[in-house]
């Protein structure tokens, strides 16, 4: 085994983790004896330790009334009612819509699949209203036992001290951490166990070995820590402008493409397209992150982690920077840090008004030794029973000349006042409590008119939640960190051809194939920046009623009647869902719109079945509302007399066109013919005379029968008129006839 020197001389990384990891732990010790602090008043033990151990040795009473723990369970619970959604969107000129899509849908998938919303987020938020911080982890982990595929998981940390940031860091949600420690104790068992344990240069830790690194030893066992660190190292970034396509003939010319920026080690300069040229470089300090495993003696692992920060999220309470001389100090304020003294007060006055009722006397008669002797059951039975009367005996070493003895006197003892005095102390108390947090002591207009809607209760919570709303604001701000951790570090363990599955805005799991280019839509997951946002959801009570509500307008109304069958059941099916009326509803509307068959093409069986329900459903609705219907079926009897009355019109209005044409046509003919005969009269004489009689009596013949067609058509149209004039007093008739009766 080495020696102590050799430990401290040849190894200056080992030196350098424990200093930093000191200084660190110096940092951040204020903060986690406060946040320790703030625990113990969360546990229900507010007592000073030594004051508890006097009264407890006086068997002097120590009460703990909670009157903390409703205010951090509100806020927890808020964040836990109003679900956050990852959102992302493209950001660069590759990015598009669609790679935002399918990114946001997988990290939907990584939050369900890390049950991230209702484990994950609030650990480290109900950790941040308790002792002022609080952390989780994004980290890669391979599918299942039988796969070498990684996915991404949101992990908790239930214990916030396991983590030690780089403490002069500034972004409250550990963006620009340059190091941090995730450290926890091992048994040196469990330690020889793991990879890098039995391949460690030091298997036994005797104490001369420990005494190198006393605070990384505690007792049997041993602390083992990931260092992450971020490393910068200098990288030439070209700004490289592509060449303009050639324009094509006639056509305008095109627009030279955007310049992009590549580092030169990505850059095959024998590689670039013709025409390309280097615009301009600079240097860049490039961040690279790496992960390593120690124990304060040695390195026992090192690699590389993909992305360019650190993978772990804070959450922090309210941030404050005080100087008490040595220069500013953070300092991370719970929820609760300043209403620890008014709740020792009022656990005090609690406590004074359960010792004060103690003292109430438990005998309420006294008097002299023998008085009562021979009349114990009767006074015995006088506290609880009604009495005629009670009876004394006289001591028998009473001198009657002092006078008859005293009768027994009841004992005096107004607590009273001393009690009620008290619990306006202890309102008191709770008042500064309150003032502490931020909690508005006056009731709301929904409190004073007791409303119990979801909306009343929304607005109840906020009102009382106003002065502790920062809190919130921190979570949303480590949530968008969240989410740009996964954005970042997707391309890295999603890159090969698989398929993964992704979960869609309503929750539905659909499996899509990544990054195959033989895919009939292939999607690529590559390193295309994109902007991450937030978006909450409302409160899921109010957000189910006023779905429930939108649903019951729609399914009441005329829409869904003139939607197509298969789209009118699917609505159907939803409305019921939204119900929320259990496994039976949910049976019901799996029958009327199955979530794993197309809406549209139905089986037979299954349309033979709904027409038979809608069927049903008509009549009963034809019943209970047989005034809407009349009036809906005389409108409908309108439209159609009207679209009957419009193509009688055309119909007419075509065959007059065509008369009038017609006897146009023959008019010019007659008018021709006029000119032939008159011409041919002029050379052939007279002889021609009875032929041209008989053209233009066949003319004028032709000429009647158009006029004939004429009044025809005139005739039709004022028959329609007639037809249309009957229909529509059929239509009222039908409208004034009483509803049938349902006993016929």
């Amino acid at each position: 085994m080495a020696g102590r020197d050799e430990i401290e001389t040849s190894d200056a990384d080992i030196r350098e983790i424990r200093e930093e990891y000191k200084d660190a732990q110096n940092e951040k010790a204020p903060i986690r004896e406060e946040g320790d602090i703030d625990m113990r008043f969360i546990a229900g033990d507010p007592w000073d330790p030594e004051d508890r151990t006097l009264r407890e040795d006086a068997n002097r009473p120590v009460i703990t009334a909670d009157e903390l723990s409703q205010y951090v369970n509100q806020l927890v619970n808020d964040v836990r009612q109003n679900k956050r959604a990852i959102k992302v969107a493209p950001a660069s000129a590759k990015a598009s819509s669609k790679t935002a899509e399918i990114r946001q849908s997988l990290i939907r998938q990584i939050e369900y699949r890390s049950n991230a919303a209702t484990h994950a987020d609030p650990i480290m938020f109900e950790n941040a209203a308790q002792r002022g911080y609080g952390y989780l982890r994004v980290k890669p982990q391979y599918a299942d036992y039988r796969s070498f595929d990684q996915e991404l998981r949101i992990v908790a940390i239930p214990n916030p001290n396991m983590v030690t940031e780089d403490p002069y860091a500034l972004d409250p949600t550990g963006k620009d951490w340059k190091f941090l420690y995730f450290s926890e104790l091992w048994s040196k068992a469990d330690f020889r166990r793991q990879p890098w344990g039995k391949t460690a240069k030091f298997q036994s830790f005797d104490p001369h070995l420990m005494a190198q690194a006393p605070s990384w030893f505690k007792g049997e066992r041993i602390l083992i820590a990931e260092r992450w660190r971020i490393v910068t190292e200098p990288r030439e970034l070209l700004l490289v402008q592509p060449p303009v396509a050639k324009s094509r003939p006639g056509l305008p010319p095109q627009p030279p493409p955007a310049p992009q920026g590549i580092f030169r080690d990505e850059l095959d300069l024998a590689k670039l397209p013709r025409g390309a040229t280097i615009v301009k470089s600079r240097t860049v300090d490039y961040p690279r992150v790496k992960q390593q495993i120690v124990n304060g003696v040695e390195i026992l692992d090192e690699k590389d982690f993909p992305g360019t920060t650190i993978p772990f999220v804070a959450c922090y309470g309210k941030v404050l920077y005080l100087d008490a001389g040595a220069g500013p100090k953070k300092h991370l304020v719970s929820l609760i840090r300043l209403a620890r003294s008014p709740f020792m007060l009022y656990c005090y006055y609690r406590t004074q008004q359960a010792e004060m009722a103690g003292m109430i006397p438990k005998v309420p008669v006294q008097g002299y030794k023998g008085q009562f002797a021979g009349v114990e059951n009767d006074w015995q039975k006088a506290p609880h029973e009604p009495m005629a009367f009670l009876e004394v005996a006289i001591p028998d070493d009473w001198n009657t000349n002092w006078g008859p003895p005293p009768l027994p006197q009841r004992l005096a003892y107004d607590a009273g006042a001393h009690l009620q005095a008290l619990e306006l102390c202890a309102e008191g108390a709770r008042r500064a409590i309150q003032a502490a947090i931020g909690a508005s002591p006056l009731p709301t207009q929904a409190q004073r008119h007791n409303e119990k809607s979801g909306v009343a209760l929304k607005q109840i919570e906020d009102t009382a939640q106003k002065g502790s709303f920062h809190f919130i604001d921190h979570f949303d701000a480590a949530k968008v960190r969240t989410g740009e951790i996964l954005d970042e570090l997707l391309p890295f363990f999603y890159d090969a051809a698989r398929d993964v599955t992704v979960r869609q805005p309503d929750d539905q799991p659909v499996q899509i194939r990544i990054n195959d280019p033989d895919a009939t839509d292939p999607v690529h997951i590559t390193d295309d920046l994109h902007d991450v946002t937030l978006s909450v959801g409302p409160r899921q009570i109010s957000e189910r009623e006023a779905a429930s509500d939108f649903a019951d307008t729609l399914v009441g109304s005329d829409l869904v009647k003139l939607m197509p069958q298969p789209l009118a059941l699917k609505v159907w099916a939803l409305a019921i869902r939204l119900k929320a009326v259990g496994p039976i509803g949910d049976e019901i509307a799996d029958l009327l719109a199955p979530k794993n068959q197309d809406p549209q093409t139905p089986s037979p069986a299954q349309i033979q079945q709904m027409q038979t329900e809608i069927q049903t459903l008509q009549q009963q609705l034809q019943e209970a509302s047989y005034k809407l219907e009349t009036d809906a079926a005389k409108q409908q009897a309108q439209v159609q007399i009207k679209q009957l009355d419009n193509e009688l019109k055309i119909k007419l209005a075509e065959m007059a066109n065509a008369a009038k044409i017609e006897a146009a046509r023959i008019t010019a003919a007659k008018e021709a013919a006029n000119a032939q005969a008159e011409a041919a009269e002029e050379q052939l004489g007279t002889g021609l005379t009875l032929e041209h009689e008989a053209s233009e009596a066949e003319l004028d013949r032709q000429h009647e029968a158009a006029l004939a067609a004429q009044a025809h058509s005139h005739a039709l149209d004022q028959a329609a008129v007639a037809s249309a004039h009957t229909m529509d007093q059929q239509a009222n008739q039908a409208a004034l006839q009483p509803p049938p009766d349902e006993g016929a």
